[in-house]
């Protein structure tokens, strides 16, 4: 319990029994009239320690790491408390090893220098040994030439010239050789395909028959070999037009292609399509050719496309089919050409170059 004690100078002092000091407590001026209240002394600010600083986020300028920065990292504790903690590693029984041969390295040295490892291209060998890599690189090729061809059709006979294919054309006109060079080539996919032209043959400018067409054919083979131009074991086409009357009065203007290829022994014989030609064109080209002609038993010394040239303005005589049946005679070649492609191919045997 407190008691109050008054001093003589007026002070009031509070004593508790059970404190052995006593606190202070001034009061106000007597004249004032006012009574002073009583201060705990579990109040006092004095009591409280000062507050301490913030621990700060910024390492000191000598580089000591901050004091947030050297707590012990977080360890989490297992998810599965009652998951049953692994043996020591001492504990744990080794697993056991079969011995066996070990795969020898075979390696083989070859007269180039070169070596060869026997398990060293493990799935690359496999996989170079299916022909995929060469499957993948053929389809490339041939997509890019696709592309090629397409923006470019002039490139197409360079792109696919080679192979095993090796065609001599008797002639150098663009309708004979373009149109024999892109029916081989399609039907084989690459051909090489040239033209040569004999000096002269002995069969007239303008043949009259099959069997005078085909004679001239054969010429011109017969000419570039005689004359060395051409390798007696080369494959040779030649083509040359006739005119047949096939019926009374009725001419037609017929190609004759003869195919030679003398390693494999085949001959082939093909006509293109027979275009009607005006009978009064023939009779003008008949009358030109002298009587004392000394071709005169396989044909005449005019073409009947030297006449029409006279007589039609602007039709060239080596491609009137055009002006008079709206086909060039380059496609006239090229559909007789690429069926006679497909019979060589047939006749050919299985892996046999030419």
């Amino acid at each position: 319990m407190m008691q109050e004690v008054t001093h003589d100078d007026g002070e009031v002092v509070l004593d508790h029994p059970d404190s052995s000091s006593a606190s202070t407590v001034s009061t106000h001026d007597q004249e004032s009239g006012q009574s002073s209240m009583p201060v705990p002394q579990f109040y006092n600010p004095s009591n409280f320690a000062s507050p301490v600083a913030a621990p700060s986020m910024v390492g000191s300028p000598g580089g000591a790491p901050s004091p947030m920065l050297n707590t012990p990292p977080y360890t989490p504790q297992s998810a599965n408390p009652y998951r049953e903690s692994s043996p020591p590693q001492s504990e744990v029984a080794p697993p056991s090893v079969h011995p066996g041969p070990v795969p020898e390295m075979s390696c083989s040295h070859h007269g180039d220098g070169s070596h060869h490892h026997g398990h060293s291209q493990g799935v690359w060998g496999w996989f170079t040994g299916t022909g995929i890599v060469q499957k993948v690189v053929e389809k490339t090729k041939s997509s890019v030439d696709t592309m090629i061809t397409t923006l470019d059709p002039g490139m197409t006979p360079y792109i696919k010239s080679g192979g095993d294919v090796d065609i001599i054309v008797t002639s150098l006109k663009d309708v004979k050789v373009e149109a024999a060079r892109e029916a081989f080539q399609r039907v084989f996919g690459l051909a090489m395909v040239t033209g040569m032209s004999p000096d002269a043959t002995n069969v007239a400018p303008q043949p009259v028959g099959y069997v005078a067409g085909l004679k001239g054919a054969e010429e011109r083979i017969e000419t570039l070999r005689r004359t060395g131009k051409m390798n007696l074991k080369q494959v040779a086409l030649s083509i040359e037009s006739c005119i047949v009357e096939i019926l009374p009065d009725k001419w037609f203007d017929v190609g004759c292609v003869l195919l030679v290829d003398p390693v494999n022994k085949i001959r082939l014989e093909a006509f293109t399509q027979a275009t009607p030609v005006p009978a009064e064109y023939v009779s003008e080209a008949q009358s030109e050719t002298a009587s004392d002609y000394p071709l005169s038993w396989s044909g005449l010394s005019v073409t009947v496309g030297q006449v029409m040239e006279r007589h039609c303005p602007g039709v060239s005589h080596s491609n009137w089919h055009l002006a008079f049946t709206g086909q060039s005679r380059k496609n006239m070649i090229y559909s007789t050409l690429y069926s006679l492609a497909g019979i060589y191919k047939n006749r050919l045997p299985r892996g046999e170059t030419v």
